[in-house]
């Protein structure tokens, strides 16, 4: 005996799985298109594109081929987009972020001697490792003033007395 209630569940998930379906294709679709944009090097059309879904420029990580695990910003590397290049680390897309091969954009444009990418990736890479108004807040201030200690201990106002 079938109970009724087995063929009421499978209609709904039938309807569940055709509406995954639909989701997958229009989320492919924006990809795909987000993908185009990058590789033309089109940041006037990604901008309008992702204007209110700035998560798209975070998201949008190819899982295929070749391309596995690569970041928009490695696709604009690899097609040396460098306006878009610019654009994307504008925009806060991470310079650090590894593909399926365990390398940067700034491991891709090095092996492609892409020196205007290069020029653009170590820029960013070395001023977010190095950001002076970071390293700036953990220095104590009295460094800064003329009446401060000197490094060696020693006030730079006292008088040996």
């Amino acid at each position: 005996m079938v109970w009724p209630f087995v063929h009421f569940y499978d209609q709904i998930f039938q309807g569940l799985r055709e509406k995954i379906s639909q989701l997958e294709q229009k989320n492919t679709a924006l990809f795909n298109q987000v993908w185009d944009l990058v590789a033309k090097g089109d940041t006037n059309g990604l901008s309008q594109f992702v204007k209110g879904h700035k998560n798209l420029l975070f998201l949008c990580n190819y899982e295929q081929d070749e391309f596995k695990g690569f970041s928009l910003l490695h696709l604009a590397t690899l097609k040396n987009q460098g306006p878009m290049v610019k654009w994307l680390l504008q925009q806060g897309v991470s310079p650090m972020s590894c593909n399926a091969k365990g390398e940067t954009p700034l491991q891709i444009a090095r092996k492609n001697q892409s020196n205007e990418i290069i020029k653009i990736l170590e820029g960013k890479v070395f001023s977010s490792t190095f950001n002076m108004k970071e390293i700036l807040i953990f220095l104590p201030l009295d460094f800064l003033s003329n009446k401060s200690t000197s490094l060696s201990g020693k006030s730079k106002n006292s008088t040996v007395g």
